[in-house]
């Protein structure tokens, strides 16, 4: 499924260039399994996103043995498996998207550590770091969505430039 939305994304930013249009945005969802394919936790967010004209990657679709050798390039102590194979698909994907989403669970207390350093160690690749707790409602993770994809057409116009 990640191999044709990329392939998709590919496509549509060709055919926008080719016509002067605006590239359609891609954007990297970093989250768990149990997380990123859960309707109740994650599947607003998706819905939101594809609502706005985004291609959405998910990072746990990536070659698990592959994003995990390249996790290395990050940090060689990192001890959950599951947590560099996440990483290591930021690190194979992130020249692909204009922006990452990191979804945690609240209590996780492995993400919340590499979520930070995320934070830290990708630079020049806009990310919104969202943490699911608790609360049913919806609006504030929609509006947070709202304005990052705003922040990334801005971007993509030239409105930021990284240093």
């Amino acid at each position: 499924a990640q191999a044709a939305a990329r392939q998709d994304l590919a496509r549509r930013r060709a055919a926008a260039q080719a016509s002067g249009e605006a590239a359609p945005l891609g954007i990297l969802l970093v989250a768990h399994p149990y997380i990123s394919h859960d309707g109740y936790l994650c599947g607003t967010l998706a819905e939101a996103l594809e609502r706005m004209g985004v291609t959405l990657l998910l990072a746990d679709e990536t070659d698990h043995g592959r994003a995990y050798k390249r996790s290395f390039d990050f940090s060689r102590t990192l001890p959950w498996a599951a947590n560099r194979e996440l990483i290591g698909s930021i690190l194979m994907l992130r020249d692909q998207v204009d922006g990452i989403v990191l979804v945690s669970a609240f209590p996780c207390g492995p993400d919340s550590m590499t979520d930070d350093a995320i934070m830290r160690y990708i630079q020049g690749t806009p990310i919104l770091n969202l943490m699911i707790d608790a609360q049913s409602g919806t609006a504030g993770v929609e509006t947070r969505i709202e304005s990052f994809v705003d922040i990334l057409r801005y971007h993509q116009k030239g409105g930021y430039v990284h240093g």
